[in-house]
């Protein structure tokens, strides 16, 4: 079920973007990381401006900003971050969404989450209600082993409008937002 058009998302073999391209987002994964996981960026997820304005006018603390990873599941419809993430921001659900898994079809409590991709000299944002997921046993062992956070799922929403490029040979993943036009080059 998705709320949304549908997006522009492809996967392209060793056509790539040169590594200083300022809409790239260069990962270092290993081969075993992407063959068992797939392909996780770099993310911070923050509450949304409206709330932490809200709690500063109600004096109460604002949470900080989480680093770790997302994990790019283009067969989602929607992004779902880890039910760990909205306990350590102590947030309120602002609603419920219906889920469709590989197992099952679940309601799960839904909250507004701010997410950032910091590439080379862009950021890309969206704040957007998401799902929450029991991700944590999935990913257990890459954070023991590997020290690697991982934070939720990016699902196809969040490439409505940005095109995605992941050149995995050589660790490069590009998003495009197409609603800005970015010249790359001279």
């Amino acid at each position: 079920m998705s709320r949304h058009k549908r997006g522009s998302v492809g996967f392209i073999g060793r056509s790539h973007p040169k590594s200083d391209d300022p809409i790239s987002i260069r990962q270092v994964w290993d081969d075993a990381i992407l063959i068992r996981y797939g392909p996780l960026i770099k993310a911070v997820l923050d509450i949304p401006n409206s709330l932490k304005a809200r709690l500063q006018n109600e004096k109460k603390s604002i949470p900080n900003p989480i680093e770790g990873y997302v994990l790019i599941d283009t067969g989602s419809d929607f992004t779902s971050v880890a039910e760990h993430v909205v306990r350590e921001f102590n947030i309120i659900p602002t609603g419920t969404m219906l889920t469709h898994g590989v197992h099952e079809t679940k309601q799960v409590l839904s909250y507004y989450i701010t997410i950032s991709i910091p590439g080379k000299n862009k950021v890309f944002t969206m704040t957007e209600e998401v799902a929450t997921a029991n991700i944590e046993f999935a990913f257990i062992n890459l954070e023991r082993e590997k020290k690697i956070k991982v934070l939720g799922l990016l699902g196809r929403e969040f490439f409505i409008d940005k095109k995605l490029v992941c050149d995995f040979p050589n660790n490069v993943v590009t998003i495009v937002d197409e609603r800005i036009p970015i010249k790359i080059g001279k």
